[in-house]
């Protein structure tokens, strides 16, 4: 559990069972491996740090939980992974200070199931890979930053997803199903 004070290093921190991060900062140069749950409450930094994950990462449920973003950090939601955004936070994913080359991608699974609006990403590349499930359930998502799709995009019915600005790469390989808009 993290919910302040900072957490770095050089080396892989590889957490198989629950973590939570309600607030602090990840931060150096070694990798953030997660397999298991993980809960994302309160506003936690990921501060140029480079988080993979297979497990189950939540981002909320409150209208204040969403992960801070600082100098140019990668999240990998890899094959077998998935991210629930589960929360009513515009921004569950959202740059707040440094350098903003912030890369967001997506080989397994990422659904949006709260009935708010929310922008996946506000500043850097979202890439939905070969493998990777884009689920939209409920409510808006907004795609604001540019990004390659190779995966599965899914819009359930009532559900949006928008393409607000940035150039979405759409290549070989992309799926759309649902009967959202």
């Amino acid at each position: 559990s993290l919910s302040s004070g900072t957490l770095g290093g050089t080396a892989t921190l590889s957490v198989a069972n629950a973590l939570s991060l309600s607030g602090g900062t990840v931060t150096g140069s070694g990798m953030l491996a997660t397999s298991g749950a993980t809960s994302v409450t309160g506003t936690p930094t990921l501060n140029g740090k480079t988080w993979n994950n297979t497990g189950t990462v939540t981002i909320g449920p409150g209208a204040s939980d969403r992960l801070l973003l600082t100098n140019s950090s990668t999240f990998n939601n890899q094959v077998g992974g998935t991210v629930l955004l589960s929360g009513t936070n515009a921004n569950p994913f959202v740059h707040s200070a440094g350098t903003a080359a912030h890369l967001l991608t997506n080989a397994g699974t990422l659904r949006k199931s709260s009935a708010g609006a929310q922008t996946l990403l506000n500043v850097g590349t979202f890439d939905n890979l070969v493998g990777g499930t884009l689920d939209v359930d409920a409510g808006t998502l907004n795609l604001a930053v540019s990004g390659t799709h190779t995966g599965a995009i899914n819009v359930d019915p009532g559900a949006v997803l928008r393409l607000t600005s940035g150039t979405q790469s759409l290549n070989a390989g992309v799926s759309f199903s649902g009967t959202g808009s």
